[in-house]
């Protein structure tokens, strides 16, 4: 009865009221009471109050129907207090976007202190833990209860969840645990797989290998990957098994994460392969004071060829597009030094990895040697490797995270009291933009003088990269209790103002958010 009253105003309207006079069924109840105080004299004023009562009538005028679902039981009261209300106009900020990259700092302060984010917030911060798995260490601490709360009313927040009120099922419950596997498609997957990695890895393995062979190729490297999270040596089972897999992606998937378990049958494999393509000739003394004595040095032999066996280990036997130069050989000779933990080399020979790394660098296969064993530093965390290849200063920057706060400012400070002008090109500047944790004073003050080094006497308009880290990762490294001295420590020469005004001025504003927004959390 209500849509077809609403159907004959629209047509009405359509027609003109010259051509169709207003004219509507009289419905019983308040709106027809309503509707019969409407004047007909007045065309267009019948024509648009009626309207105007049958709008707001479908609108706000019927009560919704009764449900059955059972009312959800209500939040426990917060366990902490909420945080200061001078610091929520930082917290709306970052979630609106503004310095968002600062977001896990404020959250981690925030957990220092105690305190929670205030219900209004919730939604929004959850939501954006939702497209941000690595906030998710920093989003729960400060939900509190009422957070915890919501956490468990959608799936999609399901990574904030107290145990035991998460929405996917307990780990205990293999039945729904099965069910929701193989009717979940990927992302509800992997969400599962990723929690019973933490809840109860062996679980997660049983529901990967049941469904294994139904799987499509792309999904199960997806799931192969996923193992990275927790990973074990009671992985290795299904990983060497995954590397008889038809798909190329699964089988390098799998060799990767075999390659960080430093007991795996393929790490043995490795090391197997390795042993007659490396050996280290120690120094020979004079004989009788004729001859001279020969420096220690790294005989290299590359591997005759790439057989089945090497390439199931996730060896790839074509030179990638950009490698043209380094040859095949030595390429496989790479791949299999990253899959050996770089310590068995220096205990083998009793040799400390700065000597090897020394004499290898020159050698004639320096760039295969010293690439195998930076990817092998990265596998094994080995942090007396990465340092020592670090200090060459041609390895990749990111060896700088194996290796402890207190040692990486260390080893940045050494670094950048030599001479690293022009900065914008020297190795210290990808090392420092790799660092994550908060810098010390020291290396704040030893990047502050190398910077303003490079900026009295390197004009170049392609530092842009600097540029880019000053006002990015430099300035959420520094700590913000030092905003006087970085305020007051920039050139003063004219031209360099003109150049760099802007990027200080990016800096100082990042820096100030940081010191304002902390303190405003006490």
């Amino acid at each position: 009865m209500l849509n077809d009253l609403w159907i004959d105003l629209v047509t009405t309207a359509t027609l003109g009221t010259e051509r169709r006079a207003p004219a509507w069924p009289q419905p019983a109840g308040q709106l027809g009471a309503l509707l019969s105080q409407v004047g007909p004299a007045d065309r267009e004023g019948a024509l648009l109050s009626a309207a105007a009562i049958v709008s707001l009538y479908r609108r706000a005028a019927r009560l919704p129907q009764p449900s059955d679902t059972p009312a959800l039981p209500a939040a426990d009261q917060d366990d902490l207090p909420a945080c200061p209300p001078g610091a929520l106009q930082h917290l709306a900020a970052l979630l609106d976007g503004a310095q968002r990259g600062l977001l896990p700092e404020w959250l981690a302060a925030l957990a220092q202190s105690g305190r929670r984010v205030p219900a209004a917030y919730l939604p929004a911060l959850l939501e954006l833990g939702c497209g941000q798995p690595a906030l998710h260490a920093q989003i729960v601490p400060v939900l509190g209860a009422r957070g915890r709360w919501l956490a468990t009313q959608n799936p999609a927040w399901s990574y904030a969840a107290p145990a035991g009120r998460s929405s996917l099922p307990r780990a205990d419950d293999r039945a729904a645990l099965a069910g929701a596997w193989e009717t979940g498609a990927r992302p509800a997957r992997l969400a599962l797989l990723l929690e019973l990695r933490t809840r109860a890895p062996q679980i997660a393995r049983e529901l990967l290998a049941a469904s294994w062979a139904t799987e499509r190729a792309d999904d199960r490297a997806a799931y192969v990957a996923a193992l990275e999270h927790n990973l074990s040596d009671d992985d290795e089972p299904l990983l060497e098994a995954a590397l008889d897999d038809r798909s190329k992606e699964v089988r390098r998937a799998a060799a990767l994460l075999l390659a960080r378990l430093p007991h795996s049958r393929l790490v043995g494999r490795m090391c197997v392969r390795a042993q007659p393509l490396l050996a280290f000739v120690a120094e020979r003394p004079r004989a009788f004071g004729v001859r001279r004595s020969r420096a220690p040095q790294l005989v290299v032999t590359l591997p005759a060829a790439c057989d089945a066996a090497m390439q199931r280990d996730g060896i790839v036997p074509q030179l990638p597009g950009h490698r043209q130069k380094l040859g095949e050989r030595a390429w496989w000779l790479i791949q299999i030094l990253s899959a050996i933990p770089p310590a068995i080399w220096s205990e083998q020979w009793q040799v400390a990895p700065a000597t090897l790394i020394g004499i290898a660098a020159h050698g004639e296969w320096r760039q295969a040697l010293l690439e195998g064993w930076q990817a092998a530093a990265l596998n094994a965390r080995d942090a007396g490797w990465a340092e020592a290849l670090l200090r060459h200063g041609q390895s990749t920057a990111d060896l700088i995270s194996v290796l402890p706060a207190e040692r990486q400012d260390a080893l940045l400070i050494e670094i950048l009291r030599g001479d690293c002008t022009p900065l914008h090109k020297h190795p210290v500047l990808d090392m420092l933009r790799k660092t994550e944790h908060r810098w010390s004073a020291a290396l704040t003050r030893a990047v502050l003088r190398a910077t303003h080094r490079h900026m009295r006497s390197w004009n170049d308009s392609y530092d842009y990269q600097l540029r880019g880290a000053l006002t990015d990762e430099f300035a959420r490294r520094m700590p913000p209790e030092l905003l006087p001295e970085i305020m007051a420590s920039w050139p003063d020469e004219p031209a360099v103002r003109e150049r760099w005004q802007g990027v200080i001025d990016k800096l100082l504003i990042t820096v100030q958010f940081r010191h304002d927004m902390l303190r405003a959390l006490g």
